[in-house]
C-alpha cells in the first residue's frame, strides 16, 4: 500500500512550546503508513535543540540554509541587533530568503499528498498550492490582533485558502468563529497533547546537576518578558517568602529556560534579596524529570496559545498555577477546577498561590488529583488522528 506523504512546514525550530508539540507529532505518526518530511524555513544551527528528538524516518530538509542569508535571523535569537544589521537583514535578505524558499517549497510541494504549516506562516507562498493544506494557529487570535493588527489579519486572510485552520482550544475557537466569521467553516480544534508513557518514561530521567536537592516549584518558559512575564513571579516569590511562618521551610524557586532577558531577570533576583533561593537553569533539553519532582509548577505568562508545560505537568500528577491570560490556561485548568488560576500580572495573588503550594500538603495532594484527571484528556494520539483524518469538503 502506497504510503501517504505528509509536508510539515515550520519557518524555525527552536527551543518553545510549538516545537516541542511538533516533535510529539512527528514521533507519534505510524512512519510505516506515512512518509514525513519536516521543512524548515531557516537553518539555526546548534539553537536546534530539539532535532535529535526528531525520528529517524522523518526526512528534514531547510528552505534557507546558506550561511549569508540565516547569520542574523540566528543573532537575533540571544541579542538584540543593532538597527543598521535590522534595517539590512529586513530590506535586502529577508526577499532573497523568500525567494529561495519559495523555489525549494515548490518541488518539495509537487512531492506530497497533503501540507501542514504549523506556525501559520506559509500561507503566501502556498497561496496557490495544489495540495490540500492544515494551517495551525498556536495564539490567542484576539490577543494578536491587539498586538500586531495588520500581521494578524493577513494571517488569517492568507489562510483563508487552507482547508483547515487547527486553533489549539475551544476559546480560540470561539474567537476565531466571531472575529473571522468568514472561516467559521474552516476552523476545527485540535488539543496539544503528549504520549502519556513516553513521558512518565521520560520523568523518571536523572535530575539535571544545579537541580537542588531540597523542595522547589518550578517554572518552565523562555526568558522573553513581552510574554512570560518571569518579573511578575519573581516578585511574587519574594511576598511568599515574606509571608512563610518561621517555622515554615521555604521552597526554592526554579526557573528552567533560556532567552535574551534572563540576565535582567537574574540581576532582578539580586535586587529582590532572592537570588539564593533561585536557581536559573537555563534551555534543558527534557524538563519532564525536574517537572515531576517539583512540588508545582507556575506559569506567569500575559498571554498564551495553549500552555504546554501545563498540560505536561497535569500528566506528571503535579499541582500547576497559571495566569488566567489569553487563551489557554483557563480552559486546560477548567477554570480552576484542575488547578490555581489567578489575574496576569499580579504579584500579591500569585503570591497567595505560591504561599499554598508551598506550606499546605493537603491542598497539593487534592490539585494532584485532579489535574492527572484533566491532563488524561490530552492523548497526541487523539491529536494526531484529528489531524491525520479526511479534510471537510
Amino acid at each position: 500500500m502506497k504510503k501517504r506523504r505528509l509536508l510539515f512546514l515550520i519557518s524555525r525550530f527552536l527551543d518553545g512550546g510549538i516545537d516541542t508539540i511538533l516533535v510529539e507529532y512527528l514521533r507519534n505518526i505510524d512512519l510505516a503508513k506515512f512518509e514525513v518530511t519536516l521543512a524548515i524555513g531557516i537553518k539555526m544551527e546548534g539553537l536546534e535543540v530539539h532535532l535529535p528528538k526528531i525520528p529517524a524516518g522523518v526526512k528534514v530538509v531547510y528552505l534557507n540554509d546558506a550561511p549569508a542569508l540565516t547569520r542574523w535571523r540566528r543573532e537575533k535569537i540571544s541579542r538584540r541587533l543593532p538597527l543598521h544589521i535590522k534595517i539590512y537583514d529586513e530590506l535586502l535578505l529577508n526577499p532573497m530568503r523568500s525567494a529561495v524558499a519559495s523555489r525549494r517549497l515548490r518541488r518539495l510541494v509537487e512531492n506530497c499528498d497533503e501540507v501542514i504549516d504549523f506556525d501559520a506562516t506559509f500561507y503566501t507562498a502556498l497561496r496557490n498550492c495544489p495540495r490540500p493544506v492544515t494551517g495551525f494557529y498556536h495564539f490567542s487570535i484576539e490577543e494578536n490582533l491587539r498586538r500586531s493588527p495588520r500581521h494578524t489579519r493577513r494571517q488569517m486572510e492568507g489562510m483563508a485558502r487552507y482547508s483547515r485552520i487547527a486553533l489549539i482550544s475551544d476559546i480560540m475557537v470561539e474567537e476565531g468563529k466571531r472575529l473571522f466569521p468568514s472561516l467559521t467553516d474552516k476552523f476545527v480544534r485540535i488539543y496539544n497533547g503528549y504520549n502519556f508513557d513516553e513521558l512518565r518514561r521520560r520523568a523518571e530521567a536523572p535530575l539535571p546537576h544545579m537541580i537542588p536537592t531540597t523542595p522547589y516549584i518550578v517554572s518552565v518558559a523562555r526568558m522573553e518578558e513581552s510574554q512570560k512575564d518571569n518579573t511578575t513571579l519573581l516578585k511574587a516569590y519574594r511576598l511568599m517568602l515574606d509571608r512563610l511562618p518561621a517555622t515554615a521551610t521555604a521552597p526554592h524557586l526554579v526557573l528552567v529556560g533560556e532567552g535574551r532577558d534572563r540576565m535582567a531577570l537574574q540581576q532582578l533576583a539580586t535586587d529582590l534579596g532572592i537570588a539564593q533561593h533561585t536557581t536559573f537553569t537555563g534551555f534543558i533539553t527534557d524538563a519532564a524529570p525536574v517537572i515531576g519532582r517539583s512540588l508545582g509548577l507556575v506559569l506567569s505568562s500575559k498571554y498564551e496559545g495553549f500552555g504546554l508545560v501545563l498540560v505536561e505537568a497535569m500528566i506528571l500528577g503535579r499541582p500547576v498555577i497559571a495566569t488566567d491570560c489569553p487563551s489557554g490556561p483557563a480552559e486546560i485548568l477548567q477554570n480552576g477546577k484542575a488547578g490555581l488560576l489567578v489575574p496576569p500580572s499580579d504579584a500579591e495573588a500569585l503570591a497567595d498561590t505560591l504561599t499554598v503550594i508551598a506550606t499546605d500538603p493537603d491542598a497539593r495532594r487534592h490539585l494532584a488529583e485532579v489535574a492527572t484527571a484533566r491532563g488524561a484528556d490530552f492523548d497526541i494520539h487523539n491529536s494526531v488522528n484529528q489531524l491525520l483524518s479526511p479534510h471537510r469538503p
